[in-house]
């Protein structure tokens, strides 16, 4: 008999690209797939199994979070699941003691950020009850509970290294690194600080076009700043499609991963671009003193900067140093671990559904 799944997601739909992975990883596994989530900005068709606060903001605070797990456990207590998967540290918060109780040996969490309620003593048993622990960033480890078995799972579908592929991009990489750079930010804008810093060093250069792909509050507060300053080189295109994401990436030479170094969560993650980036052959540039960093460093895949002083002196000479070779060499090496520990993930989950 097909078995039963809930997902209970902290968002909405366009802004959780893992709950399609999960979707397409057990579609031929499951008999139902259900999923619970939170239309945060009041952007989404109507559903049962969609919370609605009517308040339209991605923020919300904890009695918002409050009426969302209670809504959560109202839709759990009319169905019967296999396997519950819940993501976000704040949602196993509330969510804990009830899974425990009516789902023990049946939940896992699923961790894409941190959250300062990992270090309650709730959070902490509530992990070490749990079938299994997903984390999106190794470098979660060191802030979360110890002693967990923690399965990393990288934010990237399948795909296949091919040699061609590494001959075609690196000759269009050759071709296209003379003149001028694009280097874009692909997704929806954050890190207001980190950017105005990144925008003041570039200001107006003649070699580094900065462009923007996405909608936020920092991506109006961007405009205002570039708007006052008469910056000419910086370029705010708005929300896009899904389905023009490929295009934006290959019309980009650099990928601006830049981040906080002061924020624990910023500094731990692995974000979607640095995929995106990979698969499409685009080296980043980040700041350093983050996980990011390391993990562009070790595998070769992009320019690590202390600070934005002298960036595009930095950038030139990362240009004319770049080797091609060594970069695919990394590339496909980064492209294996990934590949290797995404396997490693299945296989728990798919373990988990058929004890």
């Amino acid at each position: 008999m097909k078995k039963k799944v809930l997902l209970i997601s902290p968002g909405n739909f366009n802004r959780l690209p893992f709950i399609n992975y999960y979707r397409q990883l057990l579609k031929n596994e499951v008999g139902l797939i259900d999923i619970i989530n939170w239309d945060r900005n009041l952007s989404e068709e109507p559903r049962s199994f969609t919370f609605v606060d009517k308040k339209r903001t991605i923020r919300k605070n904890m009695v918002d979070y409050l009426k969302y797990s209670s809504f959560c456990k109202n839709k759990i207590a009319l169905n019967k699941y296999d396997l519950i998967v819940v993501f976000s540290i704040q949602l196993i918060f509330l969510l804990g003691r009830y899974l425990m109780k009516y789902y023990e040996g049946k939940y896992i969490v699923d961790i894409r950020d941190l959250h300062f309620l990992c270090h309650t003593h709730s959070v902490k048993v509530f992990l070490r009850n749990a079938n299994a622990v997903i984390i999106s960033s190794r470098g979660f480890k060191s802030e979360l509970p110890k002693n967990i078995n923690y399965i990393i799972n990288h934010n990237l579908k399948d795909y296949v290294l091919n040699a061609e592929d590494d001959r075609k991009f690196s000759l269009k990489l050759r071709k296209e690194m003379i003149n001028s750079v694009n280097l874009s930010y692909i997704g929806s804008i954050r890190d207001y600080k980190t950017n105005i810093r990144l925008i003041t060093g570039l200001k107006n250069s003649h070699l580094v076009n900065l462009h923007y792909h996405g909608e936020s509050q920092d991506a109006e507060k961007i405009k205002s700043f570039v708007d006052k300053w008469k910056i000419s080189n910086v370029y705010l295109t708005g929300e896009y499609f899904i389905s023009q994401e490929p295009e934006l990436y290959l019309s980009s030479d650099f990928i601006n991963i830049c981040l906080p170094q002061n924020e624990i969560n910023s500094s731990l993650l692995l974000p979607n671009r640095l995929y995106k980036a990979v698969l499409y052959y685009r080296p980043v540039i980040t700041t350093c003193n983050t996980f990011l960093s390391s993990v562009v460093r070790d595998f070769d895949l992009g320019l690590v900067v202390e600070n934005f002083c002298d960036i595009e002196v930095k950038i030139r000479n990362y240009l004319a140093l770049f080797n091609f070779e060594k970069f695919i060499i990394g590339r496909n090496k980064f492209l294996e671990v990934v590949q290797k520990e995404n396997e490693i993930f299945l296989k728990c989950i798919l373990g988990n559904l058929n004890t």
